[in-house]
């Protein structure tokens, strides 16, 4: 147990992305071993879940950069970010036993006040980051403060490690399902009923490709597309973009607080991931399997490393989508139910909430015990 010891959590930002979900699922398994849990983001659904989970709160700045490549500007306003930032909080961060970085944004930050105050830190990762991402995420490694880089997943990892070296400090740690995913049991929506409800979990942007089901959407009218997921972080004219290219059996929810229970209330039976990005991992995919959804993902990045695991369905092409779709469209309900029953158990084997719960729990101690014995 990790009785009175201080950790505090940083992220970029304030909504519920899939690694904001991950960051509260450490907080709970921190704040289940004893340790005094703080988590500093933007104000948003994050601060108000983890101050519901017991953690104390603090507010950062929000800061806007452009998607994509970052120019001139986007570097002044970091910088400028990451001087606020501390400014109003390294005193306090400085007292802490362990700071956990759950976002790029606010690496520059901490690695300064660790080479000034020695404060122990860990980075974990949520994307498949290359370029000047990826040397700053090296260069945080090799840094004397820094007990562990973290991956979701062995592709995330071998694009870190691209040039054949070795990094010590680099660890796998595999996502999972959250609470609200555990220990659903599966409901077959497919013996008795035709294909109808296909769902598309996650926020809407363009690397996650929502704009691929497009001509599927228009040649089956007799399906209906739900989009579970807000805009994009930064930039809302994508979301507005695919409302109106779908038509009119697409339909929009926005973000949605209750996963499981609006698949169920929707009669969910197949749940599409068309990430056009390298995936780190897919919590998506994951989700739509415990949901009782028969799954297809695109073929690529942590996608592929999931539907190894599970026999999730692959496709590789947007044009790939509506034979899919047809096909399970003419399978008997009995044979999808089969094939949603097995990705089911599947998912609930490898990711499953239990045993994610216990992963988190494990990779702390061993951080406490990696700060413990640098003399901290």
């Amino acid at each position: 147990m990790l009785h009175n010891l201080t950790l505090s959590f940083l992220d970029q930002y304030g909504s519920l992305g899939g690694g904001q979900q991950v960051l509260l699922e450490l907080v709970v398994a921190a704040l289940d071993l004893g340790a005094r849990v703080t988590v500093l983001a933007p104000r948003g659904p994050l601060l108000a879940a983890a101050g519901a989970s017991g953690a104390e709160t603090r507010v950062l700045p929000e800061l806007s950069l452009r998607q994509g490549r970052k120019g001139p500007a986007d570097m002044l306003r970091l910088g400028l970010w990451t001087g606020g930032l501390l400014a109003r909080h390294a005193r306090f961060l400085s007292r802490q036993e362990l700071i956990y970085v759950n976002g790029l944004r606010c690496l520059p930050a901490v690695m300064g006040l660790s080479a000034v105050a020695g404060t122990p830190f860990c980075i974990h990762t949520h994307l498949a980051h290359c370029g000047l991402e990826r040397r700053l995420l090296l260069a945080a490694s090799r840094q004397d403060g820094c007990l562990a880089l973290v991956a979701p997943s062995s592709f995330a990892a071998g694009v870190l490690e691209q040039d054949g070296r070795s990094l010590p400090k680099l660890r796998v740690l595999e996502n999972g399902l959250g609470a609200a995913f555990g220990g659903l049991a599966n409901e077959d929506r497919h013996s008795d009923s035709p294909l109808r409800e296909v769902l598309v979990i996650g926020r809407l942007s363009p690397e996650k490709g929502q704009d691929a089901l497009v001509e599927a959407a228009s040649a089956l009218p007799g399906l209906r597309f739900h989009f579970l997921g807000a805009a994009d972080f930064a930039d809302e004219d994508f979301a507005k973009a695919l409302s109106r290219l779908m038509p009119g059996n697409a339909v929009f929810h926005g973000r949605v607080a209750d996963v499981p229970a609006a698949a169920r209330s929707l009669g969910a039976q197949v749940c599409l991931v068309p990430s056009r990005c390298a995936e780190a991992f897919g919590l998506a995919a994951v989700e739509g399997m415990a949901l009782s959804c028969v799954t297809a993902v695109r073929d690529s990045g942590g996608l592929a490393e999931i539907a190894a695991a599970t026999g999730a369905l692959r496709f590789r092409a947007d044009a790939e989508i509506l034979p899919l779709l047809r096909s399970l469209a003419d399978m008997p309900g009995p044979e999808r139910a089969a094939l949603a029953r097995a990705q089911h158990g599947a998912t609930l084997a490898r990711y499953g909430h239990a045993s994610f719960a216990e992963r988190l729990r494990a990779h702390l101690k061993g951080l406490i015990a990696a700060a413990a014995a640098g003399g901290r």
